[in-house]
């Protein structure tokens, strides 16, 4: 069944979005460390609140994006298409790798974009 859309990382995504919109509401949002959480706040902070919101945004993006794997082309969902028992091969490590650093650029290069506006 390859027409199959994941809820839970659907509805993971969609819980993720919205806590975003409570944090920008609220102009406070929680980022988590090894040892427990720190709220920043948009008034201290910007660029953080801004880096840490988006951050919260990418992962909801890639929650979104391997719910609906299945409805993707077929090419697409081949590189998503990894488990615990399956072997990734190199082109896989290669798009996942690179999907990584182009998210944390963006995300980081829009932070710093948002906090000086």
């Amino acid at each position: 069944m390859r027409n199959r859309i994941d809820k839970m990382n659907c509805g993971f995504a969609v819980v993720i979005v919205l806590y975003v919109l409570y944090a920008v509401w609220s102009g406070e949002v929680v980022a988590y460390q090894r040892s427990g959480s720190d709220y920043i706040r948009f008034i201290d902070d910007p660029e953080r609140f801004w880096g840490i919101t988006l951050l919260y945004c990418s992962m909801a993006f890639w929650f979104f994006v391997y719910g609906i794997k299945a409805m993707l082309p077929k090419s697409i969902f081949n590189l998503l298409n990894f488990g615990l028992k399956t072997n990734m091969q190199f082109k896989q490590v290669v798009f996942f790798l690179v999907a990584a650093c182009i998210t944390y650029w963006l995300v980081f290069k829009v932070a710093v974009i948002a906090s000086n506006a």
